[in-house]
């Protein structure tokens, strides 16, 4: 487990899981084993609590209150967003970059799905935007972290990546290779994040035998739960 509240304050809980628990499970339910809930209680979570997203690798925000996880919706989306303290954003991911997102003065968090459609669809700016938008927010005020994910020592990708990501394709030995790390830290400085208020974990899904890595481990992959809630 990484702890991400050390570098966006001590009014946050920001984790990042390892291979100790799969939080693989089916995309339309918001049932946990109880494996996955005996976890989140151990971080002092409700797992009945928790904002579950149907992530399609799309640019969609969404905005949730407590009338959405007491229903049980499940919606599509890429990104959530909240100012409910009672609240728990997650994501899941096994090579996409997870994005966290806070602003201390608005009380405000956010959580993006960045795989390389949706953060070539901007779902970095457009979570910003509705953090603007629904809770007044400033990006000039926020902290944001990019969670362990894929990297270009081993994100391997076709041609065709120059023309979406034409600043961050490495050539190398007749092959490319995506830093989508830097692409989405460029997006987050674009939208007005202060440069250290940006953290890079520097950690490589691919590389780490105790991460997940859709890209190394393919339909055996499980999935790691980016997890952020206001105290």
């Amino acid at each position: 487990m990484k702890d991400l509240s050390y570098f966006l304050g001590p009014e946050v809980k920001a984790f990042f899981t390892d291979v100790s628990v799969d939080f693989k499970r089916p995309e339309k339910s918001v049932v946990l084993t109880e494996d996955q809930s005996s976890y989140l209680r151990f971080l002092n979570m409700d797992p009945r609590r928790v904002a579950h997203i149907h992530q399609v690798h799309g640019d969609g925000v969404l905005t949730v209150d407590a009338a959405y996880v007491d229903e049980g919706v499940v919606a599509d989306a890429d990104a959530v967003i909240t100012s409910d303290p009672s609240l728990i954003l997650t994501i899941r991911t096994a090579d996409c970059v997870p994005v966290f997102l806070y602003d201390k003065k608005a009380g405000a968090i956010g959580l993006a799905h960045a795989g390389w459609r949706s953060a070539a669809d901007d779902i970095i700016a457009k979570t910003i935007e509705m953090m603007r938008k629904k809770f007044g927010a400033s990006a000039g005020g926020m902290k944001a972290a990019l969670g362990p994910s894929i990297r270009s020592c081993c994100y391997q990708v076709g041609q065709e990546f120059c023309g979406i990501f034409p600043e961050y394709v490495i050539p190398q030995n007749g092959n490319w290779y995506l830093d989508l790390q830097g692409a989405c830290r460029m997006k987050l400085l674009r939208e007005g994040v202060l440069e250290e208020n940006i953290l890079d974990v520097g950690r490589c899904t691919c590389c780490s035998e105790d991460l997940f890595s859709y890209r190394r481990q393919k339909e055996k992959a499980g999935r790691h739960l980016s997890i952020l809630r206001l105290e």
